[in-house]
């Protein structure tokens, strides 16, 4: 913003205030008839608007402030004092002029010790002052510290008798775990007892089926030797007869019976 756009001279405002002023010096009479007609009519004067006060407010202003001064001026003359009467009395007191003297020097050579024990006197109220406060508030500090131990106290033992009762619970558990292992323990042992009951018998089993089969074996060997013997003493057998028959003649017939070899 420019300031020299915003400064405004006396000069500008005297041109102004002409402008907006009513051209009263090329009428006078008009302007004269028209201010009696109405006294509130605004006055211009340099750069300053005057505006005349109504004059029935202003009466009765000045009429109360007359009043006001009336009524204080005879408050004043009522409550003034009409005279003072003083009985007459030697000053001084009962000691002569060195005796004062000697006094206010004894006095002003004292003032320092006085002054001294005054202020040792103030600097023992302070302490006791303050060791009061400060026994006041390490008392509060105890109680605090106490009540605060005894809660402690008492939640250690809550907690303590919470851990009892889960001890208790944890060791019967712990019984009842153990039971529960022995019982499996036992019922492994058991289970283990009976496989190999079972495994024993299966490998008696297994024996006996073996022999039996090794003796089934044996007869069937023992049966085709003795089906061989048969079969070839039954041959020996058939070639003595053919033999016979052949030596005997041909006009001889011989019977040959036939042998059943299926024993």
């Amino acid at each position: 913003m420019d300031p020299q756009r915003n400064h405004v001279t006396r000069d500008d405002l005297r041109s102004e205030t002409r402008e907006i002023q009513p051209p009263s010096s090329s009428s006078p009479s008009s302007s004269s008839g028209q201010t009696a007609s109405d006294p509130r009519q605004p006055r211009y004067s340099d750069g300053f608007t005057v505006i005349p006060p109504k004059e029935s407010q202003r009466r009765e202003l000045v009429a109360t402030l007359q009043k006001d001064e009336e009524k204080l001026q005879r408050w004043t003359e009522d409550n003034r004092v009409t005279h003072v009467h003083m009985e007459p009395e030697t000053l001084g007191g009962h000691m002569t002029q060195a005796e004062v003297r000697q006094k206010q020097q004894t006095n002003q050579r004292s003032s320092k010790l006085q002054k001294k024990l005054k202020q040792e006197e103030q600097e023992r109220m302070r302490r006791q002052e303050e060791e009061k406060l400060l026994q006041k508030m390490k008392d509060e500090q105890r109680s605090k510290s106490e009540s605060l131990q005894e809660r402690q106290r008492q939640e250690d033992q809550k907690r303590k008798q919470d851990l009892k009762q889960d001890h208790s619970r944890s060791d019967l558990d712990q019984d009842h775990s153990m039971a529960d292992l022995d019982q499996v323990h036992s019922r492994s042992d058991l289970d283990h007892d009976h496989v190999r009951s079972n495994l024993d018998q299966d490998y008696s089993r297994s024996d006996l089926d073996q022999v039996h089969s090794r003796s089934d074996l044996d007869q069937d060997h023992v049966r085709s030797n003795l089906d061989q013997d048969h079969s070839r003493s039954d041959l020996d057998q058939v070639h003595v007869r053919s033999d016979l028959d052949q030596e005997s003649g041909p006009w001889q017939c011989g019977v040959v019976s036939v042998v059943d070899v299926s024993h």
